[in-house]
């Protein structure tokens, strides 16, 4: 990424480059008021980069929804329950969004 982009930029462009491309629903208005002094580079993968970008912002969570990625400030409450069953949830909203996990044979 360009020196100058906006964390929004480098997610739309981190949800372009996946090795599985994935649509964006929402992101929040916050993440266009960093700009960065150097240029950027991803080299983990999709969830990792977006993890390190979201984790700069306070009650900031991400996830993928039916129709794509979301990111958004969540209610303090919310952050209680999301950290006990927000990974399974991100599983499962994965999984369904790649048409259910593999079958066991």
């Amino acid at each position: 990424m360009p020196r100058g982009s906006s964390h929004r930029e480098q997610v739309e462009q981190i949800a372009r480059a996946a090795t599985q491309p994935f649509p964006i629903v929402s992101i929040a208005k916050s993440l266009d008021e960093f700009k960065s002094i150097r240029g950027r580079t991803f080299s983990r993968d999709a969830g990792c980069e977006i993890d390190l970008i979201v984790g700069n912002y306070p009650s900031m969570r991400w996830w993928m929804g039916k129709g794509g990625l979301v990111i958004e400030v969540v209610p303090d409450g919310a952050n209680r329950l999301s950290a006990s069953i927000g990974g399974l949830e991100s599983w499962f909203a994965i999984a369904d969004g790649m048409g259910g996990f593999p079958k066991m044979q």
